[in-house]
């Protein structure tokens, strides 16, 4: 304690018997015996709190949350004009949450409306897409477990499709021309005639036709799609290889607007062909192009790359290699030839 007769002095109590510096005030430390130099009504709260009365502060957080911590109700009054803290996010009944908790599938307003106006992901082919736009596997969808937060993927299990295996496809996904049901295909047998550009497999099944003959099983157990082929050879001219899956398709196939590979989202035998009628025109803007005879534009990427992207190969002709560092001699040039013929072994889609 010190004299409470200088001005720079702050007064414990009214009585101007005990006083202590005025820089000792609100530091954290109670240095009056009646903690009046640290109470609410003389320092206020802390950023992170809200004020009461002259003698509670409450969490910032509690701040209209419905909840009342102040004695009096005060940190549920005015939430209409009150803006949330950064880190929370406010709803339309005036409600603060977690920015966390916004768009989580979970109504934590009340009132729903931190679920509304949210940027869901599109589901993946693989997936079953909840009512509330939440996205599982499919194997989840009726398998006695509520896997979606609102329970969707467990009502009207009656009007979905049950596989041999026992798993459910959504009604929807049936005869889409995507397999579902991985051992039997069953989702995709009995679908009907088949489309002039499908070929029909003996278990009922449409594929496209240009995957008959192809080098990979589509038609599940007989493989018959493979049967009475003419040869085992992808002969460059006369088939295109697709990268990846390996799919020998013919060439009237490429770039008909139909992904025949079936290696990537749009499929490799629709790669490079924009403008093909214009034999690449529009393309200057690319510093080197190089056309295929069949009108394919391809960049200089993919150039040399031992894959060959023009129908004929054209593109992996006559390349030249850098230096080769194995054989020792810095200035040893490599030519690569590619063969006109490449084979490849049937695959079996389990």
């Amino acid at each position: 304690m010190v004299p409470c007769q200088s001005d720079e002095v702050f007064h414990c109590d009214g009585d101007n018997q005990n006083c202590i510096p005025q820089a000792l005030k609100c530091n954290g430390i109670s240095e009056c015996s009646n903690g009046r130099d640290e109470s609410v009504k003389i320092c206020g709260c802390l950023p992170h709190e809200f004020q009461c009365n002259e003698t509670t502060c409450v969490d910032l957080v509690k701040r209209c949350d419905t909840f009342r911590d102040c004695e009096e109700g005060e940190d549920e009054m005015e939430c209409e004009s009150y803006v949330c803290p950064p880190n929370r996010g406010k709803c339309n009944n005036h409600l603060c949450v977690p920015k966390s908790s916004m768009c989580n599938f979970v109504d934590d307003c009340g009132d729903n409306s931190d679920e509304v106006n949210c940027k869901y992901r599109t589901c993946y082919m693989s997936e079953f897409h909840c009512n509330n736009s939440q996205c599982i596997p499919d194997p989840l969808l009726c398998d006695g477990v509520k896997d979606c937060l609102d329970g969707s993927d467990e009502i009207e299990c009656e009007s979905h499709f049950q596989c041999s295996n026992g798993l459910y496809v959504h009604k929807d996904k049936v005869c889409d021309s995507h397999i579902d049901c991985l051992i039997d295909h069953d989702d995709e047998t009995n679908c009907g005639e088949c489309t002039n550009r499908e070929y029909q497999c003996e278990n009922g099944r449409c594929i496209d036709a240009a995957n008959k003959c192809d080098g990979i099983c589509d038609c599940v157990h007989n493989c018959d799609d493979e049967n009475e082929c003419d040869s085992l050879l992808c002969p460059w001219a006369e088939k295109f290889l697709c990268r990846k899956s390996q799919r020998c398709i013919q060439k009237e196939f490429l770039c008909d607007g139909f992904n025949d590979c079936k290696n990537t989202k749009v499929g490799s035998d629709e790669f490079f062909c924009w403008n093909i009628s214009d034999k690449c025109a529009g393309f200057s803007r690319l510093k080197s192009v190089f056309t295929c005879p069949e009108g394919r534009c391809l960049p200089s990427a993919v150039l040399c790359d031992h894959v060959a992207d023009c129908l004929g190969g054209e593109d992996e002709i006559n390349c030249i290699q850098r230096p080769s560092q194995e054989s020792g001699s810095g200035n040893a040039l490599h030519y690569h030839f590619p063969p006109k013929l490449q084979q490849f072994s049937i695959v079996r889609l389990s």
